[in-house]
Parts: C-alpha cells; structure tokens; sequence
C-alpha cells in the first residue's frame, strides 16, 4: 500500500507494472519529477526476481532523457538478511555476496547511483526493510517506529524546496526625498486656477476627479520613486514516509 498525501498532486505509475510486489506514485517539485514505491520481494523468491526493480529503474530512467535528472525513493520489504550493509558484504563471513544473498541489489544500486540509508536492524539482527534513493542527500531522517508485527516501521523524512512566488515588483515612494516647495508651489498654481468660480458650476464628482488629477501629478513630479525586485524564493518543507 502507497499514501500519498493530495497536496502533492500524486499520479499512479501504471508503465511500472511488471509483476513485482510494488506500487508506484509519482509528483512534480520544484520542476523535478519524484518516484515514490512500495515494494515488497518474498524471502522464497529467486535470486533473479530482483531484476524487476531493475526493469522499473531503467523505464524511470529512459523515460527523462531529455529532461532533469528524476528522483526516486523506494521502501519496502526486500527480505535479503545476509547483508551488512557499511561494508556492502556477507554479514555471516564478510566475504562478498552471491547473488541469492543480495548482490544483484548492490549491482542496481551501483548502476543507478543509489544509496541504502537504513542502517539499523528492522526484523531481529536483519536489516530487511530498506530505503532506497538516487537522492540520499535530501533525507533529513530515518528512524525507527515501534514495532509492527515482527517488524519495525521506518519513518523517513525527505526536505524538498517548494517554490515560493513573490509579487513580481512594487513602487515604492520616497516621500522622506519629495521636493515640497515645489509641491507648494505647484498646489498655489492649480488653486487660482481652480477657485475662479467654475468650481460652482462643476458637479461634486468633477470637482474631486480634478483635485484627484493635480495631486497625482505633482506627487508624481516631485516625489522619487524606486521599485523592488522581482524575486522567487524557495523553502525548505519536509516530506514525510512511513514504512
């Protein structure tokens, strides 16, 4: 099962249907395209049933050649216990991995540029639950959750810069710079000219349109003005998973 909240404006991935025990969601942030699975890989299954992951990972992939690089992030269950997961070796032995125990994964994760964050055990002394991301960077925290059946839960927290957009300019009027002598003289030209006995035959409205009129154009005239910059910020909000 996959939840993704509605503010992200989630789309299912149905191209990544393939057989595998696996579900998948992807949004937009920032221009950059994000995957988000659930997968889950029986302990029974054979060595080569994680070949699928692969299939799923190199349709991401083809599927953004001509534009950004996508992201993506799986959790789940993949049920390979043999390996240690800081030195990527046979955790019984510390020799390297056979294909049954785990190397076909370390061999995806190398070709996609991805990194395994889980670094405590999830079942007994097994790290079977995983986080698998190309973007290890932008998790801000992984850890445990209490226990769900014989498993732990992961809780995961992934910060993306959402883009926040600023009113593009605005003026800004100096008045404390306003020439207001010039003002002053400019308000004793528009009064004689205004009081000459027309006002008496102008409507209400007419007589304010042309006090409004003279005031705009001297303020304009003799107050400096300077106008912002346009600006488009980003901020940091934590997307949270639970596993």
């Amino acid at each position: 099962m996959l939840l993704v909240k509605n503010n992200l404006s989630p789309t299912n991935v149905s191209i990544l249907t393939n057989g595998s025990e696996s579900i998948w969601a992807t949004f937009s942030v920032n221009g950059i395209t994000h995957y988000v699975a659930s997968w889950y890989r029986d302990p029974d299954a054979t060595s080569e049933h994680i070949l699928l992951f692969r299939e799923q990972l190199s349709k991401i992939m083809a599927n953004h050649r001509t534009s950004k690089q996508p992201r993506f992030h799986v959790l789940g269950d993949f049920n390979f216990g043999k390996i240690d997961w800081t030195p990527r070796l046979h955790k019984d032995n510390g020799v390297c991995l056979s294909n049954s125990s785990g190397k076909l994964l370390l061999d995806i994760l190398n070709d996609f540029a991805a990194e395994q964050l889980v670094s405590f055990p999830t079942r007994g002394t097994n790290t079977l639950d995983l986080v698998i991301s190309n973007s290890p960077n932008q998790f801000t925290e992984i850890s445990p959750l209490d226990q769900f059946s014989d498993h732990v839960a992961l809780f995961c927290r992934l910060r993306c810069l959402f883009p926040i957009k600023r009113k593009p300019h605005r003026l800004i009027w100096q008045f404390s710079k306003g020439d207001y002598g010039a003002m002053t003289n400019d308000t004793q030209s528009f009064t004689l000219g205004y009081f000459n006995g027309g006002q008496n035959n102008r409507t209400v409205d007419e007589n304010w349109q042309l006090i409004k009129s003279f005031l705009e154009r001297t303020v304009k005239k003799n107050v400096p003005t300077k106008r912002t910059g346009a600006k488009i910020l980003s901020r940091g909000l934590p997307i949270a998973f639970v596993s």
